[in-house]
């Protein structure tokens, strides 16, 4: 586990490395993370993703078109990354579309979001990559987990060097936080303790150096899963999951 300044040493190197040429790239950062493989190895999975995108998308950020988004063009029954089938939309935002998605392994339904093509850059890319890394190792009940992470070419047009990140996620089926409170009546007491939960979540990513910069009652989701009966007195309500 990577504390605070060790996590700002794999985004400073990380920054240095994608300037470099490709060829570069290794002796480079073995000079630089010398005994600490792990750091290497985490930096060299970061730079395997880069190096696939074409080098236009990389130089300037991706004009969104007045009258056409990309995106748009995504319906359901495409294939997003090889093995994510979509299902159906279940929302869109400023970033892009979320969908409810299948994938082929292993079988599951997860929570699949496609990036709007006009808002990346060069410099958008370069987080995108560092951040679903960094949230891909966070493990922990109260956190909607990340599966996978990945760049969509569009079928659409094959001369096209517009790819579109995607990330896929924990399908969480369950009310909002305020939905569920208000649905179940909670006490004072069972509310305290849904709070606490979602405190614990937090604390978790403060810890792996994760901030949520939108963390809202609509941004959190609660699920079902108290024990019957219960094991602890925290166990009588659901479980909170922080998404996004």
């Amino acid at each position: 586990m990577h504390d605070e300044g060790q996590t700002s040493r794999l985004e400073a190197l990380f920054d240095q490395a994608i300037e470099l040429p490709s060829d570069q790239r290794r002796s480079f950062l073995t000079e630089k993370c010398g005994d600490d493989l792990e750091l290497l190895r985490q930096l060299e999975a970061l730079l395997s993703h880069v190096q696939e995108v074409p080098g236009d998308f990389l130089e300037a950020p991706l004009p969104l078109p007045p009258m056409h988004d990309a995106t748009s063009t995504i319906e359901s029954g495409q294939v997003i990354g090889n093995h994510f089938r979509l299902l159906r939309r279940l929302g869109e935002g400023g970033m892009g579309i979320v969908f409810l998605a299948e994938q082929d392994s292993p079988r599951r339904q997860v929570a699949l979001k496609v990036i709007r093509p006009g808002i990346i850059s060069r410099q958008s890319l370069r987080r995108f990559e560092f951040e679903h890394e960094t949230l891909g190792r966070l493990h922990h009940p109260g956190i909607a987990q990340i599966y996978e992470a990945g760049l969509h070419a569009s079928n659409d047009d094959p001369e096209s060097t517009t790819s579109q990140p995607y990330f896929a996620m924990e399908y969480v089926l369950g009310p909002s936080l305020l939905d569920y409170v208000q649905e179940n009546q909670l006490t004072i007491k069972a509310k305290l303790r849904l709070f606490v939960k979602i405190c614990r979540a937090v604390q978790h990513a403060h810890q792996h150096g994760v901030i949520h910069r939108d963390l809202k009652p609509g941004n959190i989701l609660v699920v079902d899963e108290a024990s019957d009966p219960p094991e602890t007195s925290f166990d009588d309500v659901g479980q909170p999951k922080i998404l996004d």
